[in-house]
Order: C-alpha cells, then structure tokens, then sequence
C-alpha cells in the first residue's frame, strides 16, 4: 500500500531528533535577520579553529572568502567513521555550525557524502547565514569578519551535539549591510486585526532572529496571553528556576524564511487550553521559541496587543425552531439512526459489539447476524478487523435503515488491508444486506476507486447514497465519486450529492476512509452549494468536523439559517444566515462548576425545541439551554454517567448507556427532558 511521504524538512528532522537522540544529543535553535541599513563595523565572533575534539580529526573549508547566503562546501576526516548501511543510521546526517558550535547556528541533519576511496573522509555544504539568530544569550548579529566552522554527530557518540564539534575551520564573511541586531525588541510581529472576536482569521507577519536549520528555518510558536506585555524581549530557563511570561499558550506555529521573515495566520481561540473560555478583553500574542543546549532556555520576544471582543450570546439567537437535523459520520461510540418517517424501526451500531434492530419502537431487540459480512469480507482483500472484538466479530462503524425496504441494514465496519490484519491503516468498508444479515454484500466500488475508499452511507429522500473519496495527492483535490440505490441496495447507479429537502443546501460530505492509528485525525468536511447541488464547496471555515471530538449536528432553522454543534471542539456552536457559506462563532454561557476545568459539552444535541442539552464534563450530569436563556439549569431525567450520542426519534430522545453488563439502550420522552424534569 502507498504511504504518504513527509515534506523535506519533516522528515529531516524526525530523522535527526531520533538519531541525535540515540546519541543522547540536544538540539540548539539558532538565527535571524533585521532590517536592512547601514554596513556593520566589524566582527563580533572572531574565532580562531580550535583543536578537533576527535584525535586526528580535521575539517577544511573549499574556499576561505564567503559571502551572506552562499553555499560552502567542506571537507573532512573523521577516524573510523564510515558511512551507514541505511539512510536512518548515524553517519549518513550530522550538524554545521556557524559561529561555533556552543553560540552559532546550528544546521541540522545535513547530508554527509562520503568518499568512496579515502575511508573516514567526507563532504557537507553549509549555508551561510544572511541575516542573525538567537541564542541564550540573545539575538547574534552577523557581521563582515571570521568565524568558526564545526562539523557535529559525525562520529556519532553520547552528548555530541552538547560539545564544539569533532573538527573545525575558519571562513571570513564580506559583503555584510545591514544594522546589527540589538539584543532586545529585535523581533517584530504585525497582526492583520487589532481587534477581533474568537472564530475571526488574523494574518500575521514579521521578522525574528533565525533559531536553526534543519532543511529549512526552524519554525516559531506563536502563544497567546492575557493582558497587555509589560516586556519586549524575556528569557527562561526552567531547569534553573525560570518560567517564560505565564499563562503563555501555543496558538500556531510560524515557519520561518531563510531571511527570518515569516507570514502566517491564526483563529481567534474561544478557549485556551488550562485557561477556559476566551473571554473579552486585552491579550497578547508573541513569538516563542525553545533553544535547547545544556539546559533549555525559553525565549519569549515580539509582543503584539489583541483586543478580543465578545461573539454573538445563544440568547441572541432568539426563539429557535429546528426544521431538519443530520449528523456527521461517529468514530469509535455507539450510534442509533431511524428511517425518516418510521420512528418505531430503530438500529442501533456497536452495542456490546452488534448491531441492533428493533421493530416496535425499543420494546424488543434483536442482534442482526454478522458471521456472514466478515466471511464477506475475508473474500476481499479487505478483511474486516474482527481482532478488535473480543468475539472476533465485525467492528461495526455506522448502520442505515432503508426507508422502503424493511429487510435491508447498510452498515459500515473497520477493515484491514491484506496480510496486515488489524494493524494500521484501518480502512472503513461499506457493506449491504437484503435479507437481515442472513447475507452481505460489499457496496461496488466505482470504477478507479478500491473497497477501502469507501466514505460512509447518506439518506438521501428515497434513494441512499454511498460515498466513496481517495486521498488527495500534493497539491490537488481529494477524488470523489457518489453511488445511490433506490431498491434496496440490489442496484447501485452514479450519482451525486443533493440537497436537503428541507433548509440550505448544506450538507457532510465523505467520511474519512482511512487512519493510520492512534491520534490520526478523522476529519468529514462540510459543504454548501449555491446552485441546488451542481457543485459543492467547503466554507473557509469550518471547511470540515473534527470526528475526533465526536459527531457533528447541522440544524437547520430556515432556507438560509442553520446552527452547527460540535461538542467537544473549542467553537462549541457556530451559526450561518447565508446557506453556509460564512460562519461565527455563537458565545455560552459557561456550564456550572466551569472552575473544575473540564472543556467541552459531550453529548451535546439540539431539541426540536430548539434547547440545547449537554453533559456537564465536570459532573457527568445533564444541563439544558433553552432558547433566549443566559444560563443552564439541571436536568434530571436522564441517566448520569457515560452515554452515547443521544438521537431525538420521534418523540422520545434515545441513547446507549453504560451498565454493569456492559452497554444498553434507553430512551426518555422528550417531554420530560426540561429545567429541574
């Protein structure tokens, strides 16, 4: 199977943090360049050679009269050092520093060509640095004079990177013009708004002090903090009793040109990580950066002022009346889904690992047989991951009722690729039974798409679409294809997406198919089309749901206003009066004992009421939100304690909770869910 390739300078440093690491060796940032201005008026870092820290080592320098920005090629003689068998060993990276090894700039992971008839020597090419880069010591100006040139980690041993180099050269630098780096208030850092509210998009840019090179410039945190900066430039040294400005709290992060420009962008949180809500007033944001040597020292320097001002409050958004609901696709948790129209044929995915029907409204249940899919699947070179149950039976990611065919279940479940049974990449597969699970068949993948693009199952009026998306290659888009069937999945024929009946034409589009694991992101973007479902188009955001966090609602309130409400992300609800196409982000009130730290509403969903309910994260009980209030009050009856996603069908709202046995599934009349019911 293909796996996506990391860019350039991501794979050069994960290759050197793991081999530095083997070699117990720190990783030093470095540099930086300041305005353009007058000539400088002489060398600051003078250096003479120095002895080689390795006997009989030697590091020679092609030409000694370099110039900002050009390309030097060195020479040297490591003893005993060879070349690797394989790219990922030591021997085929090492470091260039300039400047010396304790305060220069550091180039990382540079490649190390060996020579094929003198054993132990080699050649590097080092860049030269046009412009400053920071230390613990502050921002190193460059300056016309001579400076030292080490080579590190070639001979790779324990603590390499902590010491000067296994060899050096001298090189002198002209053509030096510009005004040196002051040591403080070095950096700059220009925001697109001085004022903006949490979910608006501010653009940033600015110069800072290079801090090291690993195939490109080392990137910058950008952090945010309350209040105005009292300070330009802060430095700290933990390990020694220092602490960067507090509250500080990475909100981006800001890759960094050669010339020590950088341009970026950031969203205005609604929440900071340990700090709670975002809440109106002065903040500021600044450049951060961990230069690690024999201690780690943060460096804090650019601030920026915001003024963050207040969303639109739930009450504002006056009386609601939901028109239509859909969900995005659920990762890992019990789902239950109904046919339109059909409120007592219910099906629930994933209770106790098995998918449930009923017939009669949840009076009784049934387990709809899944020997027969996995004996389905294990024909396909996608045999479904049965090593995740402890009965080895399908994993079961998603399930749909046909609205006109009461014999048939689709569902989706995970699956494996080939020989690589249930290890990652999982793939998600979508599967179909006519007759109750007696049988099962693989939904026929489009022509150039496989059984593990498929991308989740959609109502769709009568008819029920199956999508499929493979990954997009670098630079272009993600391929889709959609199919429907209007027989109860006996036929399926090309379609495409459509609008729903009834609010804007807004929509999910297709589900992840594939992860790679643990802590993979799963996300499902939204679309919107103006002209009835032509085309489709994400908004600038939210382009997509983050499934990670749990499943999405789309409420609509009309043909142009619909709500979305994304539990567990920081932009809880968020509201468009445009069919989709712009979105902001809607303020409330903070949930009782908020002081206990826990983020998020989980389980959250919109009533047909238009109230919002929630668990409180801090409590595992229920709070409602009814319309034009400006606080929650206690709902007490339904169950504490972990559910899943609570679904309104038809009059009653349904859940699967946890029990003693395991997991059950339960229901409570929507009547009863109210202040103090």
């Amino acid at each position: 199977m293909p796996r996506t390739l990391l860019p350039r300078w991501e794979a050069r440093f994960a290759l050197v943090l793991g081999v530095l690491a083997l070699a117990g060796c720190g990783l030093a940032p470095t540099a930086a360049r300041p305005p353009a201005s007058a000539a400088s008026t002489g060398p600051t870092m003078a250096e003479h050679a120095g002895p080689p820290t390795v006997a009989g080592a030697w590091l020679k320098a092609t030409t000694k009269a370099v110039r900002p920005g050009s390309t030097l090629v060195v020479t040297g003689y490591i003893p005993g050092a060879q070349p690797a068998t394989t790219s990922a060993q030591a021997g085929s990276y090492a470091n260039l520093c300039f400047g010396g090894c304790a305060a220069g700039l550091t180039e990382a992971a540079v490649p190390v060509h060996w020579s094929k008839t003198a054993p132990g020597q080699f050649t590097m090419a080092l860049w030269v640095p046009a412009t400053a880069w920071l230390t613990p010591q502050g921002p190193q100006a460059l300056e016309n004079g001579t400076y030292r040139v080490s080579v590190q980690c070639v001979a790779l041993t324990p603590g390499c990177a902590q010491r000067p180099g296994e060899a050096s050269t001298v090189v002198h630098v002209t053509g030096v013009h510009y005004r040196p780096c002051p040591k403080t208030a070095c950096a700059t850092l220009t925001l697109s708004l001085s004022r903006a509210e949490p979910g608006n998009l501010v653009a940033v840019h600015g110069w800072a002090p290079l801090q090291q090179i690993i195939g490109t410039a080392f990137p910058y945190n950008l952090v945010m903090l309350p209040g105005q900066a009292t300070w330009r430039y802060t430095v700290a040294t933990p390990s020694k009793g220092g602490s960067p400005p507090s509250a500080a709290v990475q909100i981006a992060s800001l890759q960094q040109r050669l010339d020590g420009t950088f341009s970026g962008s950031f969203r205005v949180p609604a929440a900071l990580p340990g700090s709670g809500q975002v809440h109106p007033g002065t903040y500021t944001m600044a450049l951060q950066a961990t230069l690690s040597g024999k201690s780690f020292t943060v460096v804090t320097l650019a601030p920026a002022g915001l003024q963050v001002e207040a969303n639109p409050s739930w009450a504002s958004l006056g009386r609601l009346s939901p028109i239509a609901s859909t969900w995005s696709a659920s990762v890992g948790m019990a789902t239950l889904s109904s046919p339109a129209g059909s409120p007592d044929r219910i099906a629930a995915c994933g209770v106790n690992g098995a998918i449930l029907l009923s017939s009669d409204g949840g009076k009784i249940w049934s387990a709809l047989p899944d020997q027969a899919v996995v004996q389905a699947a294990a024909r396909t070179s996608y045999p479904l991951a049965t090593m995740a149950s402890p009965q080895h039976t399908a994993t079961c990611n998603s399930v749909l009722l046909d609205s006109a065919h009461p014999d048939t279940v689709y569902a989706s479940f995970s699956a494996a690729y080939g020989p690589y049974h249930s290890i990652p990449p999982i793939f998600t597969v979508g599967y179909v039974t006519t007759n109750l699970g007696r049988s099962w068949q693989a939904v026929p993948p489009p022509a150039g798409f496989t059984l593990g693009e498929f991308s989740g199952f959609q109502p769709a009026g009568a008819a029920t679409l199956a999508l499929f998306a493979s990954p997009a290659a670098p630079g272009s888009a993600a391929k889709t294809a959609v199919l429907a069937t209007l027989d109860g999945g006996l036929t399926w024929t090309p379609s495409h997406l459509t609008c729903p009946s009834l609010g804007p034409c807004l929509r999910f589009g297709p589900a992840p198919s594939e992860t790679g694991g643990m802590g993979a992101a799963f996300p499902q973007p939204l679309l919107w089309s103006s002209d009835a479902g032509s085309s489709w188009q994400a908004p600038a955001w939210p382009s997509q749901v983050v499934l990670n966090q749990g499943p999405s609602e789309l409420v609509a309130l009309s043909q142009t206003r619909a709500l979305l409400l994304s539990g567990a992300s920081q932009y809880t609800l968020r509201a468009t009066s445009d069919g989709g196409r712009h979105w902001q982000n809607i303020a409330l009130p903070a949930v009782p004992d908020a002081q206990n730290g826990a983020s998020g509403l989980p389980d959250a969903v919109i009533l047909p009421s238009g109230a919002l309910l929630a668990q409180n994260p801090n409590t595992q009980t229920w709070i409602l939100l009814p319309p034009l209030a400006t606080a929650w009050c206690p709902v007490t009856a339904l169950p504490t304690g972990f559910v899943s996603q609570p679904a309104v069908i038809g009059a009653r709202l349904w859940y699967v909770r946890g029990t003693s046995g395991g997991q059950a599934v339960g229901s409570t009349a929507l009547s009863a869910v109210r202040c103090g019911g």
